[in-house]
This record gives structure tokens, C-alpha cells and sequence, in this order.
């Protein structure tokens, strides 16, 4: 039997989105409601055995004395529902006190809503006209448009969140030159966790200063340093002769430079703050280092390689790290390790694919990661990105359309003036600012920024934001809501002259070609573009996408797979609550394909769909509280557990059923597997490799942009 290509099920449901928080959580991140007065939006259940409504003023009366509340009734917005005030008590709270009585069909916060506000940064407007700063401004922040339609869309999100000072962004880079105009006052204390002092450059190995150094090199020193496979620029030669790249600034200045300060460039992240760790000099940095600064960000202990000696503990526990770098090959078991430790704190890891064009790079292809492929400006894979089923989103790369200068879709982002050392930043005079931002110098294509690098830092710019809202947020649920609201790829046309992109081998042999641009598709790009307004306008619903992806073995057609949903309601806390689900109502959507149908019924708990054909399907999942599916649930979300089972019961359709006919609308199928006896405990089951031929502590990484001109 010839195997099947793999088939993903993606299923959409909702989510309790705030699940109960270590006390390291709660004592570090806010609290986004208001700690001395709530306003709620309440819709009354209409009176059982009368036609006569009573009331606004009885009812809001009536509601405060079974609460035991003094609320005050507001305007009446539509029939049976109006906005109710109560002092001593946050919206969130009295939304979900509100809610649980039985005269309630509903209650939510009436929330503050904004104007889309563009940033008054000077540089992020289309239409700039000061040497070395792109015409196109800040293009990869604003909302998609022909040609730039890999644009993140960052202004709807910034309408409801601008980020918040106590979510911190570690940034696991070459250190950070923290006297940046646009970077003053946005870090927080990090470390310097380069052990050599050849690669460190600053005459010593760990130390409490990450500041930026310059990683340059020297045609000299890579001769000296190049003589065995320990050495740190083993495998270089003297294309690798560069100025200092000021690459952890670039990348912090993504994700957290100041904005709206009226000068330089705009971020992602706006207001959560930086914590710089040093761990890549020159020519890279060792695997020992990475893992120990990674630890120590998130408040593991860590001991000093020379003394052996305990490094006290972090006080600023990072929520999100940035890892801008990596190499060829698997997850090693160090770093398989290191990823669940520090996931299991409740941090998230985001991490850049890679620019080789093969086999995403390591860590990035780890378990739990959220990795970030690259794109040009149109949406079709940037030419050196990586990729893979292992990325979870991409994000714009910059990019020069026909390799001609002056480039026109470039990175903006902060960076240094100086060749070697970092020089001093002018008092912010309009003619030189240009010095202090990485982009083109207008002539050579080389020198414009561009790489996987900064396509990871909008991600992790846009993490932030979202746990700046809502600080409970799980790594998984992070995941699944980039993945649930990224925006499909670009349409390929007829006239199309460039293939679809293919799945690179794992690792990549060094005789396989490096894929330069192409078509996205799910399993090499991973589920669309990133698109920061809908992920965070996508919180209050609690869209999410579950997954079984990415199972090394065969699922054929005709295979029943079955789907369960909880049969409890969870509170907006995360506990399960007392009230269980009444009535199921699933629905599927097979994209114009012959992929699967029902063959249960779908108001049930446990349908199952049958597969007909390879392909991709979704199914939605909605909930009432009643057994007649008249009242939905609201103000609770559902907790969806997935379990498949596959057998193998011949390819084709098989067993003289006929397949339904095609519904929905058209699109590309996605392939992926599965296979019997699988069970999923939550929503997202990806086996990408767990690498269990490590690599050692001693293999260096590298930044994840050209360090060398393009060829």
C-alpha cells in the first residue's frame, strides 16, 4: 500500500484563556481592570409566564441585593440589556458574578475601545526622504497592502494594547548599546554570559555588563582563531570580514523601542520593556552559553563556569525570549531539556528559522518553540529563510525586489554608528539620526537588513502585547492563537513564475539545494502570515486553532477520527465550573474538497468524522447551556480535549461508502498525518523531532542574517 501524505486536523474552538498563574506570575504582571469601579454590560433573560419586562431600575435593584452588591443601573443599549456600574470592584469580577446568575443571559465588561492611532515616530510614515531610512518607513508594521502584503498589521492591536512595562522581552543577542535614543529606559538588568573572552571582545568572560562590545572581525583574527573545531571560527574564511553588526540592538529595537516619542522608529511591542543577555560575539556563540542565559532569564539557577559558583537569581523573570540565531541540524537533548524547564516557568521562546534556505536550524526546529519563518514583502518565502513544518508563523524579512539599490523593503531598526567600538548617538539632530538605524546606505544591497532575525522579533514583539492584556496566557495557548489568527499567503496566480515551496530533509544533507524564493504552504512556512491585530483583537472571543500535525506514520483514507469537547464549562479563571455543557453543536468545513464528513451525528460530545480523501479540514465547536441549544454560553469558554484514532483500512474511500459532496470554499489542501491509537491531552499534539543526536555543548551558533554580502 503506497503511503499517504499527511493529513492535518485543525480545530477551532474556544479556550479559557487565563489559567491560574505561579505567584512569581501574579506578584510580576498587572492587572488590566479597574481596581475601583466596574462597568458591565448585562442582557437579562426574558420573564418565564408573562409578557411584561420588568423594569431596567427594579432589575439592576433586584440583581444587587442576590449579589449582595450595590449596583446602579445605567443606559439601556438595547432591549433587556443595559450597563450596569458598581464601585469597590473590577469589570472582569462583576462580569462573572453577574453572569452566573440565573436571570442573566449574559454579562461583559463594557470596555474602552480607541481611534487605530498611527505612531508619531518620525521614521515610520511611507514617504521618508532623509538618506539611509527607507522611502517605504516602518512598510512591515502597517497594515497589508499591494505590494506589501506581508505587512503585520500592527495598528488595530495598538488600538487595544500598547504593551505593558511589566512584561519583559528577553533578547538572547550580542548584547544591547542601551544609550540608544529610542532605547533609554526601556531595559531591565541582564547579563554578559560569553565565556570566551576572544568571542566577548570585552576582556572577560560572564559578567553583569551586556552591553554591546562590537563583534567586528578581523581577516587576522579569523586566521588565528580557525586551526581546529574548537576553535570559535571554525569553518570561516575571509568573506566573514565584517564591522560590528549592533545585532541584539536591531533586534531589541523591534520589539520594544520607544514609540510615539516623536522621534526614530515605532515597535511592535511599544511599551514592555528589554532584558539584554549577551551570549554572541565574534563569530557566534557556544550552545553552554545560550542555554545558561536562557535559564537564568527565566529565574533558574545557573553557576558560573570559572568559579562554579551559584549566579544569584534573576529578579526580573523574562516572559518571552528572543533568539535571533542558531545552526544546522536537530534539537540536541541539552537543549530539548532547557526548552521544558523554561517552558514549564510559563515563559515563551520564540526563535528565528534560519537563512540558509534549508531544514529549520537549531533551536528553532525544538519542541515547544514558537519558530518564525521569513517573507518578502509580497508574502512568498524570503529567498534565504528557512523552512519546514517545524515554523509555526512567518513574518516580514526585508527584502530588495531585483537586487537593485536603493533598497526599497529594508528593516528599519535601531543600531549604532560606529565601524567597531560603539560610538556615542548625537543628541537626536534630524540630519544625523539616520546614522543611529540599521537599513540601507542606499547604494550597496548587502548592507540593507534583512534576515530571519528580524522576523522573530515581531513575533515576539506581538507575544508581548498579548500577555500584556492577558498575563495567564499559556506557551500553547500563545501558540495556537498566532496560528488561529495569521493571515493565508498570497494567493498563487496563473501567471506565477516562482514553484511552490518543498519540504527540506531533516536535517539537510550537504548536497540538497537551498531553496531560495517561493510559495508558502502549511507545512513549510507554517500557517500563515503573522497578523498582530487579529491576534490580539482575538483575545476576548479566545480563538484557537488545535492541531494534529506532524505524526511520523500513515493515516489512509476511511479512517475514523474522533473529536471530544469538555463536558464542563470552565470559569474565565481557569477552574472548572459546576455547570455542565447542555447541548454540542459541530460543524465542518472541508474547503471544497472531498476530505471528510460526519459519520455520527454532530450534537454530540464525541462525533466522528471519516476521512475520505488526503487533505485539509476544520471543524467549529459551539456550546449552549441548555439541551435544546437555545441559550449559548457566554462569559465561560470551552476547554476542548482532541483524541484521534486511525486505522488502516485500505486507500480510496474504501468499504462501499461514498464520499459527500464537496461544501465550503475553495482552497489549496495542506498534507500531514496521523495514525491509530493516538490520544491528545489538551489541543495540540506536534512531534517535530525531539534531535536525540545531540550536538554537545560546544557547537557554535551564529545571528540568523547575513553576516556576508549576498552572492
Amino acid at each position: 500500500m503506497k503511503p499517504s501524505p499527511w493529513i492535518r486536523l485543525m480545530v477551532v474552538g474556544t479556550l479559557a484563556l487565563s489559567p491560574v498563574l505561579t505567584a512569581q506570575s501574579q506578584a510580576a504582571l498587572p492587572s488590566r481592570s479597574s481596581t475601583t469601579s466596574a462597568r458591565v454590560i448585562v442582557k437579562y433573560r426574558s420573564p418565564v409566564g408573562t409578557t411584561t419586562a420588568p423594569s431596567a431600575t427594579h432589575r439592576t435593584t433586584s440583581l444587587g441585593l442576590r449579589l449582595g452588591r450595590s449596583l446602579m443601573g445605567g443606559a439601556t443599549i438595547a432591549p433587556q440589556t443595559q450597563v450596569v456600574h458598581a464601585h469597590g470592584v473590577d469589570s472582569q469580577t462583576l462580569a462573572r458574578e453577574l453572569a452566573a446568575d440565573p436571570q442573566v443571559e449574559y454579562a461583559e465588561p463594557d470596555q474602552r475601545r480607541r481611534a487605530h492611532a498611527i505612531p508619531n515616530d518620525s521614521f515610520y510614515a511611507n514617504g521618508q526622504t532623509l538618506a539611509g531610512i527607507p522611502a517605504k518607513g516602518q512598510w512591515y508594521l502597517r497594515a497589508p497592502a499591494a505590494p506589501a502584503l506581508a505587512a503585520i498589521n500592527a495598528e488595530p492591536a495598538w488600538a487595544l494594547s500598547t504593551g505593558n512595562a511589566n512584561v519583559v522581552v528577553a533578547v538572547l543577542d550580542s548584547g544591547i548599546v542601551g544609550s540608544h535614543p529610542d532605547l533609554l529606559n526601556k531595559l531591565v538588568a541582564g547579563r554578559d554570559f560569553i565565556s570566551d573572552p576572544f568571542i566577548a571582545n570585552d576582556g572577560n568572560g560572564w559578567d553583569a555588563d551586556a552591553t554591546d562590545a562590537g563583534d567586528w572581525l578581523t581577516a587576522a583574527e579569523i586566521s588565528a582563531h580557525n586551526m581546529t573545531s574548537n576553535d570559535p571560527c571554525w569553518g570561516m574564511d575571509a568573506t566573514f570580514v565584517a564591522d560590528s553588526s549592533w545585532h541584539g540592538t536591531q533586534v531589541a529595537g523591534l520589539i520594544g523601542a520607544a514609540t510615539n516619542n516623536a522621534s526614530g522608529m515605532a515597535s511592535v511591542g511599544q511599551n514592555v520593556r528589554i532584558m539584554p543577555l549577551r551570549v554572541l560575539g565574534k563569530c557566534g556563540g557556544w550552545d553552554s552559553d545560550i542555554i545558561a542565559a536562557m535559564r537564568w532569564s527565566v529565574g533558574l539557577s545557573v553557576s558560573d563556569p570559572v568559579t562554579s559558583a551559584a549566579l544569584p537569581l534573576n529578579p526580573n523573570k523574562a516572559h518571552v525570549i528572543n533568539l535571533s540565531l542558531g545552526g544546522p541540524g536537530l534539537c540536541s537533548n541539552t537543549y530539548n531539556q532547557a526548552m521544558a524547564e523554561i517552558r514549564a516557568t510559563g515563559a515563551v521562546v520564540v526563535a528565528s528559522a534560519g537563512n540558509d534556505g534549508l531544514a529549520v536550524n537549531s533551536p528553532a526546529n525544538c519542541p515547544g518553540v514558537i519558530a518564525v519563518g521569513g517573507l518578502d514583502h509580497s508574502g512568498t518565502k524570503g529567498d534565504m529563510s528557512s523552512l519546514g513544518p517545524e515554523i509555526t508563523v512567518s513574518a516580514p524579512m526585508g527584502d530588495c525586489p531585483g537586487n537593485t539599490a536603493p533598497c526599497g523593503y529594508p528593516i528599519l531598526s535601531t543600531s549604532n554608528p560606529g565601524t567597531t567600538t560603539p560610538l556615542a548617538y548625537a543628541a537626536n539632530p534630524t540630519a544625523t539620526q539616520s546614522a543611529s538605524y540599521f537599513t540601507s546606505d542606499g547604494t550597496l544591497v548587502s548592507n540593507v537588513s534583512r534576515g530571519t532575525s528580524f522576523s522573530a522579533p515581531m513575533v515576539a514583539g506581538t507575544v508581548g502585547l498579548l500577555l500584556s492584556i492577558n498575563p495567564a496566557l499559556t506557551p500553547d495557548q500563545i501558540k495556537r492563537i498566532l496560528q488561529g489568527t495569521s493571515r493565508p499567503f498570497p494567493a498563487v496566480s496563473t501567471a506565477a513564475t516562482l514553484g511552490g515551496c518543498a519540504v527540506p530533509p531533516t536535517p539537510s544533507a550537504i548536497t540538497v539545494a537551498s531553496q531560495a524564493n517561493c510559495h508558502c504552504n502549511g507545512d513549510t512556512c507554517g500557517t500563515g502570515m503573522l497578523d498582530v491585530g487579529q491576534a490580539i483583537n482575538a483575545l476576548p472571543s479566545g480563538l484557537v486553532f488545535a492541531q494534529i500535525d506532524n505524526i511520523p506514520a500513515v493515516l489512509t483514507t476511511n479512517s475514523p477520527i474522533q473529536v471530544r469537547g469538555s463536558a464542563f464549562r470552565a470559569s474565565t479563571n481557569g477552574a472548572a465550573s459546576s455547570a455542565a455543557v447542555g447541548c454540542y453543536q459541530w460543524s465542518i468545513n472541508t474547503y471544497g474538497q472531498n476530505v471528510a464528513s460526519f459519520v455520527s451525528a454532530s450534537n454530540t460530545a464525541t462525533p466522528t468524522i471519516n476521512l475520505w480523501s488526503l487533505g485539509r479540514f476544520s471543524l467549529t465547536l459551539s456550546t449552549f447551556s441548555d439541551p435544546q441549544c437555545l441559550v449559548p454560553l457566554a462569559q465561560t469558554h470551552e476547554v476542548l480535549t482532541v483524541s484521534a484514532t486511525g486505522s488502516n483500512t485500505g486507500g480510496g474511500t474504501g468499504g462501499g461508502t461514498t464520499p459527500p459532496p464537496s461544501t465550503g470554499p475553495s482552497t489549496s489542501p495542506s498534507t500531514a498525518n496521523s495514525n491509530g491509537g493516538l490520544a491528545l491531552d489538551g489541543l495540540t499534539l506536534a512531534l517535530f523531532g525531539l534531535g536525540l543526536l545531540g550536538h554537545g555543548l560546544r557547537r557554535r551558533r551564529s545571528r540568523h542574517d547575513p553576516v556576508k554580502p549576498m552572492r
